[in-house]
């Protein structure tokens, strides 16, 4: 006997293709087996019963849903395909948005993909509600979009990034940088080789690889939606970055208030409290506004906060040592989340915080080669404080002491890099005229038991106070000796060079100013020994300030450097012309000549103590950042350069020395070339100036000593 077969189920309700198909109907859901035997779409297997208003209401709802699923299984396949299609699939990392809206609360362990070299995974599918969208979304701007920033031969910090055409303009034609800027300072030196020389036609290298510092094309810049965070803890690490690494040189946020409104963006959805002023003001008209975190439209759930949060991750990336070779590629995307939430809207915010994300911005971009964006930030930056009054203080005797430090914070954060922008760019300054805004407070937040210790006693903002007096000699520098207003001509040109009595009173406010740094800042001396738990922070600090000023008294006494190398190398050529090369400025007048060489010496100096400590500092922990090393060696290297290849220097310096320096500075830009092929456009200047300029004049002057 065949096997018995149980009888077959019967169903309450048929779908409507079987019913009109007399089909049998498991009645499965959402598609039946016979619908999907059939590969009939979804919408079509349909349960019809009679209707009333209740089971209308629950159809349309399942509908609903139903066209939901669609959407988000087109969705995940369009992000498949695009994510195999695109180059950087395996070079972006895709997993750095994982919340947006309200997160849950996630441990401060740090993931796998975080520690040492993170996994690069895609990101999440896209969701068609905007409350919840949080993934990468490629950028529809026409390409060329960036193509001008990608392009451009000028760093942010003002350095040349490419050596084609050095026979010509290195500037493009509708940008300036003047005579402070290091790619002018290039311009000279190359200038004077090309006097030699006739032409430069260096050999062409076959194309590499782009480094990781490079700038990458505009095709795979991605636009993430607003308010996205990385994961809690790779977050937690880099804003500890900025905070032990960035905060305590440039203080302008209040950091409690920053802190707590960091803190409820990871408080579950419900949890969250209202935000708290930091004083607890029976009057809420007269409580602070303190920016970020604390002021209206800059809480933690504005455009503001993001934007100048995200600016602090990027800032954090190239201090972590948890992304490794990856982190300038993170930082482009932090970069990226930040710009994309500057709008009208952000410009219109609380004014004050939209001042320190602009500021937080321009430190960040001085890392990259966007000069012209790093120009303008900070430009804003400028006019935003002044339209917001941050530049006076008339009228504000109603404002709590707090909101008052802040503001000084604020406006002196705008002056200090307003000065070094326009220094590193060779352009005027927009915050020159004096202010009547007293300096900043040296007590920090938490920091109430110094008031009581001494002026003398250690600051965890102290750099900051010294750093704004060092711009206000900056400021005369740039406005005495450069004269960025003047224009690039060559009278110009040997009048900035001649302007002895400036530099002679400039430099003695140098010199003054070094005397009367505080102990714990001072490095003339032993110094004061700093307070327990400042030791790193305080000789960072020590560390960032001598070396601006170094760069500082170098930049002061480089157009006198300027001047007499290149009379030296018109006099040589003058002389192998068959001149007699007697019209010399330097030989016309002795005391004229003994004043240049003296302040080029000094100049020298400057360059050689510059370099040594950048050598000791810039794989450190308490050193400056590496974009300002790079540009200190950049600078000093050719200025080593002019030296040896300027024997009426040689007197009055020593060739050894200077030779040793040289190999320092290499070795400088030979490491950090690692991190930005910017940099290693750097060296192959230098080696190429040296090259042609100082080989034959250090071999005749150790010639000459050997003989005598």
């Amino acid at each position: 006997m065949p096997p018995s077969t149980g009888r077959r189920r019967k169903i309450s309700l048929a779908c409507e293709p079987c019913r009109v198909r007399k089909s049998r109907c498991d009645g499965g859901k959402p598609i039946c087996a016979t619908c999907q035997h059939r590969r009939l779409p979804l919408s079509r297997c349909v349960y019809t019963i009679e209707q009333n208003a209740r089971m209308a209401s629950n159809d349309e709802y399942i509908s609903a849903l139903h066209e939901r699923i669609r959407q988000l299984e087109g969705a995940v396949r369009a992000q498949a395909e695009s994510s195999q299609s695109s180059p950087q699939a395996s070079g972006v990392p895709g997993d750095l948005g994982s919340r947006t809206g309200t997160p849950v609360r996630t441990t401060t362990e740090p993931p796998p993909e975080v520690a040492g070299a993170p996994s690069l995974r895609l990101p999440s599918p896209p969701a068609t509600d905007t409350a919840t969208r949080h993934v990468y979304c490629r950028d529809e701007a026409p390409k060329n979009q960036h193509a001008r920033s990608v392009d451009s031969r000028i760093t942010a910090m003002g350095t040349v990034a490419s050596e084609d055409s050095l026979d010509g303009d290195i500037t493009p034609r509708d940008e300036f940088y003047g005579n402070s800027s290091a790619a002018s300072f290039i311009k000279e030196t190359c200038n004077g080789v090309m006097t030699l020389n006739e032409v430069l036609n260096p050999p062409r290298s076959p194309p590499t690889r782009p480094r990781v510092g490079c700038a990458p094309s505009p095709r795979y810049w991605h636009n993430s939606a607003s308010f996205t965070l990385p994961p809690r803890a790779l977050a937690d690490h880099l804003v500890a970055r900025y905070f032990d690494r960035v905060f305590y040189l440039y203080p302008f946020i209040h950091r409690p208030s920053f802190d707590k409104a960091y803190r409820s963006l990871w408080e579950p959805a419900g949890l969250g409290h209202p935000p708290e002023r930091p004083f607890a003001d029976p009057d809420p008209d007269h409580s602070p506004f303190l920016g970020l975190g604390s002021s209206p439209n800059a809480g933690a759930d504005s455009i503001v906060f993001h934007c100048a949060l995200n600016a602090m991750f990027a800032l954090g990336c190239h201090f972590s040592d948890w992304i490794g070779n990856d982190r300038d590629i993170t930082a482009l995307v932090f970069l990226n989340r930040s710009k994309s939430l500057m709008t009208l809207d952000f410009l219109e915010s609380d004014p004050l915080g939209v001042v320190q994300a602009l500021l937080i911005m321009t430190l960040f971009l001085q890392s990259t080669p966007f000069a012209g964006r790093c120009w303008n930030s900070v430009g804003i930056a400028c006019r935003l404080a002044q339209g917001a009054g941050l530049h006076s203080e008339s009228g504000g005797s109603g404002r709590p002491p707090l909101e008052k430090e802040m503001r000084r914070r604020v406006w002196h954060g705008c002056v200090v890099l307003d000065m070094l922008v326009s220094m590193t760019f060779g352009r005027p300054t927009m915050t020159t005229h004096a202010s009547n805004v007293p300096l900043p407070s040296l007590t920090d937040e938490g920091d109430d038991a110094r008031a009581a210790a001494g002026p003398e006693a250690p600051s965890r903002i102290g750099y900051f106070t010294q750093s704004i007096r060092l711009s206000m000699i900056l400021e005369k520098i740039l406005d005495r000796v450069y004269q960025p207003w003047r224009g690039k001509s060559r009278r110009d040109e040997a009048h900035h060079s001649s302007n002895f009595d400036a530099i002679i009173e400039l430099d003695s406010d140098l010199a003054s100013f070094e005397a009367s740094v505080p102990g714990f800042l001072a490095w003339t001396g032993e110094g004061v020994i700093p307070a327990s738990g400042f030791e790193l922070l305080g000789l960072m600090q020590r560390n960032v300030l001598k070396g601006r000023f170094f760069y500082v008294r170098l930049m002061l006494h480089r157009p006198l450097l300027s001047g007499l190398w290149t009379s030296h190398r018109q006099q040589t050529s003058g002389a192998a012309a068959g001149g007699s090369g007697s019209d010399s400025s330097c030989s016309a007048n002795a005391l004229r000549s003994s004043l240049t060489v003296q302040c080029g010496s000094s100049c020298v100096r400057c360059a050689m103590d510059l370099l040594d400590l950048t050598y000791s500092t810039f794989e450190a922990q308490h050193g400056t950042a590496w974009w300002w090393s790079a540009l200190y060696a950049s600078t000093a290297g050719l200025v080593l350069v002019m030296a040896l290849s300027c024997p009426l220097l040689h007197t009055s310096l020593d060739i050894h020395s200077l030779e040793t320096s040289w190999g320092v500075c290499r070795a400088i830009l030979a490491q950090l070339a690692n991190l930005n092929a910017s940099v290693q456009k750097s060296l192959d200047l230098l080696d190429r100036f040296y090259s042609l300029t100082c080989a034959d004049t250090s071999k005749s002057f150790c010639l000459n000593l050997h003989n005598t």
